[in-house]
């Protein structure tokens, strides 16, 4: 998305849109498993970060229709505003 708008494929956009609703699709059925519910760990931050980027990129919320995904979400947007701090810091 950081390139001009006439050097974008429409066709790209579209994999990587569908792509990336079926990663929300398995996220949402992963959700409420015993890795997801555990203790954060690196890959906890790491999916909850792409998740905020991805709103931030224009893919919308990603959690949206997806109540296992929304909830556990916002379970770890109290992680979040630290993350944001030490990106800014960097």
């Amino acid at each position: 998305m950081s390139r001009p708008v006439s050097e974008r494929s429409p066709t790209v956009l579209a994999h990587e849109m569908a792509r990336t609703q079926r990663l929300a699709d398995l996220f949402e059925s992963e959700a409420g498993t015993p890795l997801l519910q555990g203790t954060p760990t690196m890959g906890h931050l790491v999916l909850a970060v792409a998740l905020d980027l991805a709103r931030d990129r224009g893919f919308g919320d990603l959690a949206d229709g997806r109540p296992q995904l929304a909830a556990w979400l916002a379970r770890m947007q109290d992680l979040l505003p630290s993350l944001r701090a030490t990106a800014t810091r960097t």
